[in-house]
Formats: structure tokens, sequence, C-alpha cells
């Protein structure tokens, strides 16, 4: 079976999380800010991030429950064909090791 190893791909994970949350922080403190300057423009553009990082977290959800129903002690591998679940194809490349590890502000359209 082709895979990763469940210590790399746990580490992969963790990165993702903390990434988006990181973003969540920082989307909230702006939209405060936008929101008492009234910048419609910019408020608009947050709002689109903020969408993107809800879209990672619900496909990290996704995979999560998959991982859940199908691995064991038994297969110390991720398979590659789990990650199938998740529709944002940047975040299915970092997870698999094939795409970058830095965040990247552009809004992925699915």
């Amino acid at each position: 079976m082709k895979g990763t190893s469940s210590e790399v791909f746990a580490t992969r994970i963790a990165h993702e999380c903390r990434m988006a949350s990181d973003a969540l922080t920082d989307l909230q403190d702006r939209l405060g800010h936008r929101i008492e300057m009234a910048d419609q423009v910019a408020l608009a553009q947050d709002m689109q991030a903020l969408d993107t990082v809800q879209q990672t977290l619900a496909d990290l959800a996704s995979l999560f429950g998959s991982m859940a129903i199908r691995t064991s002690a038994d297969q110390p591998l991720i398979s590659d064909d789990l990650l199938e679940s998740i529709q944002q194809t940047s975040l299915r490349d970092r997870l698999s090791g094939r795409g970058r590890t830095t965040s990247d502000p552009s809004v992925e359209l699915f």
C-alpha cells in the first residue's frame, strides 16, 4: 500500500490546523477594525478569506471523520486515496507532501 507515515501525516494536519487558526484570529482582528471603518471593499475581501478558512476546517473535519472509520493499529500508513475526500486541491497537495507548506492568500474556487 502506498501512503504516508501516520506521524508525518499528523504533523501536516497539525500544521494546517495551526495555520487555519492563526488566519482566523487575524481575520477576526481585521474584521473588527474594518467594520468600525466601514471599508466595504476590504470587508468583502476579508469575508472571502474567512470562507477559505472555513472550507479548510470543513475539509479537515471530513478527513478526520474518514480516518476514524478507516484506520487502525494494523495500518501504520495513511493511504493516499484517503485524501480524495478533500475538495481543495492545494490542501490535498500539502497533506500529501506534494504542495507548499506556507499559507496561500489566494482563493481556491471549486
